[in-house]
């Protein structure tokens, strides 16, 4: 259906959904979508507004606001807004995007992992095909009136997020060398003492520009990446060695039995001893 939404041209679309209680308990779900051309300087401001927004920039360049900072998204970049909280963008010349408000039980902690990564929810992917295609899918069910269920919505909309979320394959040379570094370096070491310090001292950077590139380009900080290895080996070792729980806690690198079990109850909801007991 058209808009007549003020510095909306005419030749734009917008949608609205009414999801159902199975999907407000189980799926991300529309609320609303649409593909708008604006003119330029065209300005939304908004204090709040109960939902997500994804807006991907087809052509043109907009500025967007969030918390109290301003940021520009260019052609292809996805920006990725908490609208419950005050935000605003403006059209900079020729801005045409495809975009849509939902939401879902896990939306907030996505955002905020992916906030982590991104500054300002800007996300400027390498490869952009797949979010891309899955948005235009969605505007596509709406657009061409298709009959696409809840569940199959939810399902593009998480492949849209797990977009934003950096892998191996998108890194950049001299990143992917660090990071592959790193992680080798860790698991080869987890037994050992790895402070923030050697981390970084091992590929020749700052602490605190290593940690920034570790948790953008992993979604982990190093200390939760290095518990994962040792909680995981932890695993490996209590179902396949003989060992007593003190010995298995010191060869994980962990500083005490009582740290070791405290932080394996914790990242997996049972002791060791229970763990070890437990018939997979």
């Amino acid at each position: 259906m058209k808009t007549s939404e003020t510095g909306i041209l005419n030749k734009s679309d917008i949608y609205f959904a009414t999801p159902s209680n199975l999907a407000r308990k189980l799926f991300f779900y529309i609320t609303c979508l649409g593909h708008f051309y604006y003119e330029n300087n065209y300005k939304l401001w908004r204090d709040d507004y109960d939902s997500y927004l994804i807006m991907y920039i087809l052509r043109g360049s907009a500025k967007i606001y969030y918390e109290d900072r301003m940021y520009v998204a260019k052609k292809d970049d996805i920006v990725f807004m908490d609208c419950h909280k005050p935000h605003g963008y403006q059209a900079c010349g020729d801005l045409e995007t495809l975009w849509f408000h939902f939401d879902g039980q896990n939306t907030k902690d996505f955002h905020k992992a992916i906030l982590d990564m991104w500054e300002g929810g800007i996300i400027s992917l390498k490869e952009t095909y797949v979010a891309r295609s899955n948005i235009q899918k969605l505007y596509d069910c709406y657009h061409e009136k298709w009959m696409l269920n809840e569940a199959t919505q939810s399902a593009y909309i998480t492949k849209i997020l797990a977009e934003f979320f950096p892998t191996v394959s998108k890194y950049s040379d001299q990143k992917s060398s660090i990071i592959e570094e790193t992680l080798q370096f860790i698991n080869r070491n987890y037994g050992e003492k790895l402070s923030l310090k050697i981390l970084a001292d091992n590929v020749a950077l700052s602490e605190f520009y290593f940690s920034r590139l570790f948790k953008k380009e992993t979604g982990f900080t190093p200390h939760e990446y290095i518990m994962n290895t040792r909680i995981t080996k932890a695993k490996i070792f209590l179902k396949s060695k003989k060992m007593t729980i003190k010995e298995l806690a010191f060869s994980c690198g962990f500083s005490s039995e009582s740290a070791f079990v405290n932080a394996f109850k914790k990242h997996t909801g049972m002791t060791p001893g229970e763990f070890r007991r437990l018939q997979l």
